[in-house]
């Protein structure tokens, strides 16, 4: 089994350059809107491989809770976020970016759940290899 051999230090920096943060929280405050799952304590259920994995393959297997919701108006326009108000007169729309959009039901098209993730595909790819090791070492120590 491979270690989380980085320096969490510059993880923590990876971490807020990638801005991880922004859905996953971590940074010990309220930082962070939780679009996606805490990843505190993660490492005691995924390795090292699985973890890089889940980061640069997000949409391989996703929970109900972090599935996105495309929403399409009468005029065509797309949205994509987490559905967080549907009642009869209004759909409310949060996108990763914490932009709540609230339309009324008049102007929706069309409402579909998606099988993927708003997390990006292949973050991992724009890092060094000393940045990856940072990162996932940073991950490991959240508690």
């Amino acid at each position: 089994m491979q270690e989380f051999t980085g320096n969490a230090a510059k993880g923590r920096q990876v971490y807020l350059k990638t801005t991880c943060f922004a859905c996953h929280g971590g940074l010990g405050d309220k930082t962070g809107t939780l679009f996606g799952p805490s990843l505190a304590g993660v490492t005691a259920r995924l390795n090292r491989q699985e973890l890089a994995d889940a980061i640069v393959y997000p949409s391989r297997q996703v929970s109900d809770r972090f599935k996105a919701t495309e929403v399409t108006t009468v005029d065509g326009r797309t949205l994509s976020g987490f559905l967080t108000e549907q009642t009869d007169e209004f759909v409310t729309i949060t996108d990763t970016q914490n932009e709540v959009t609230r339309l009324p039901r008049t102007r929706v098209r069309t409402i579909k759940s998606q099988e993927t993730s708003l997390m990006p595909a292949r973050l991992l790819n724009a890092l060094g290899e000393d940045e990856v090791n940072d990162l996932l070492a940073f991950i490991h120590q959240l508690e």
